[in-house]
């Protein structure tokens, strides 16, 4: 009998007359479980007799068929404890996987596509199992399956509140649980107020200090972190002071940044709880000592601290900068200048025609009179030889030592050494003095010879010569 015409077409149409040619070969891919059985090929109709109903035999026994991209024709199944599963895949294509059994379940033959099986009421088995013997006795709640096969309770810590070979689950952090075998959350008992504990913890003394607490042994009796005092990490025993200059008002504080700093100007000594604390510093003052306060002023000064009044520089002192702390920082005052008041900023000059040759001169009365004949010293003149002569004086180097001028010989500007020759002529009853002005004659035994006085007279001479005649 002629053969069916073949036909090439799309490897969805299949050669319909060829001869059974099932499984004759066989792969097996070990790392997906697949198991590939092959039939014919649509392209060649090789084997030649109802290659469709080979195809249709396949399937009828669970297989899965699937061609291959030469157009070879398979049947497809999966090795034992793993079953097929089919997933769209692109240009209208399938793509056959092969899956484990999921816990609970089995598959024995790898021969047939049967799904994986259940495993008998109250027994479970793990993923991929292929016998029933994989199938075990579920553990009781508050136990669970040892790695030698064997239900086991739940260690202190955790529970189990379901049949099952599950693990025991883990305390939640913030409780314990001193019982075996658990069999429910609610076994899992709080930790005591301030502290906490880890997953699974299975003693009270597991909860420790959280952080801005503190307490024996780190936990689990805790208690907040006083005013004053931080605690940044968990289960310590003790809560560290806040440093100096700083402060705080509040309790169960966690980092060292909680502390406040004190305002500017002052200071505080460790683990200070208030602001108020905060007292002035040296060479500062304010209200009630702090805590804000200002600088000293100039002519005062402040060695201690938490003070409401800066302190006054002395007599004989000044200071003309602020803020300064002690009584060292008083200037005395310079030669040639004191200050008879407390608390100033400066010092004053000596008057002229005197001097001062001493440092703190606290009193007008310590500044020096110059000698007679020598009262022309600038303010503020430091040493006798700052007294020049007077005008109708002279002396070495100008003073202080002067004399009045000779006779006849006059001198009208300070500090001369030597007096020049008079050289004005007066009028009769007058006399050039050593200013080298004109003067009258001194009253004489007889007054009506003024009138009569020498009249080219430039000195009391000529005054004296008159009263002789």
């Amino acid at each position: 009998m002629p053969s069916a015409k073949k036909t090439r077409q799309p490897r969805a149409v299949f050669c319909l007359s060829c001869i059974l040619f099932v499984c004759n070969t066989k792969r097996v891919n070990a790392q997906t479980g697949s198991i590939w059985n092959f039939i014919g090929n649509v392209a060649t109709c090789e084997g030649r007799n109802n290659c469709q109903q080979a195809i249709s035999d396949c399937q009828d026994q669970g297989y899965a068929v699937d061609m291959a991209p030469d157009n070879s024709i398979y049947c497809i199944s999966c090795i034992k404890g793993m079953t097929m599963n089919k997933q769209p895949a692109s240009g209208g294509q399938s793509n056959w996987n092969c899956e484990d059994c999921p816990a609970g379940t089995y598959r024995i033959s790898a021969e047939s596509h049967n799904d994986c099986q259940n495993c008998p009421v109250n027994t479970d088995s793990p993923p991929r199992s292929h016998s029933t013997g994989a199938c075990v006795e579920e553990c009781a709640i508050g136990n669970t399956l040892s790695e030698s096969g064997e239900c086991v309770e739940c260690i202190a810590g955790k529970y189990k509140a379901s049949i099952g070979n599950h693990e025991c689950d883990s305390c939640n952090a913030g409780t314990f649980s001193t019982d075996v075998g658990a069999t429910s959350v609610s076994l899992c008992r709080q930790c005591p107020e301030h502290t906490n504990s880890i997953e699974g913890s299975d003693e009270q003394i597991d909860c420790k200090c959280i952080p801005g607490t503190s307490g024996d042994n780190g936990g689990p009796t805790c208690t907040p972190c006083g005013m004053g005092q931080y605690q940044p990490d968990l289960g310590r025993s003790r809560c560290y002071p806040c440093a100096p200059d700083t402060y705080l008002n509040i309790t169960g504080q966690k980092d060292s940044k909680d502390c406040l700093k004190c305002p500017d100007k002052t200071s505080s000594v460790i683990q200070s709880t208030s602001e108020s604390q905060c007292i002035c510093d040296p060479g500062t003052s304010g209200a009630n000592g702090g805590p804000f306060c200002h600088h000293c002023e100039e002519g005062k000064y402040q060695e201690r601290t938490n003070s409401e009044t800066c302190e006054m520089c002395r007599e004989g002192t000044y200071l003309n900068t602020t803020g300064m702390k002690s009584s060292d920082d008083c200037n005395l005052c310079e030669l040639g200048r004191y200050q008879h008041e407390r608390g100033k900023s400066h010092c004053n000059l000596c008057a002229s025609g005197t001097y001062l040759n001493i440092t703190g001169g606290s009193a007008a009365s310590d500044c020096i009179s110059c000698p007679s004949n020598a009262g022309n010293s600038t303010p503020g003149s430091i040493d006798m030889t700052d007294c020049k002569c007077n005008p109708g004086t002279s002396g070495v180097d100008g003073g202080p030592i002067c004399n009045l001028c000779e006779i006849g010989k006059f001198t009208d500007v300070s500090g001369v050494s030597i007096c020049s020759p008079t050289t004005t002529v007066c009028p009769p009853g007058q006399y050039a003095d050593s200013l080298n002005t004109c003067t009258s004659c001194p009253m004489s035994y007889n007054a009506t010879f003024l009138t009569t006085a020498y009249s080219t007279g430039t000195s009391i001479v000529g005054c004296i010569q008159l009263l002789m005649t």
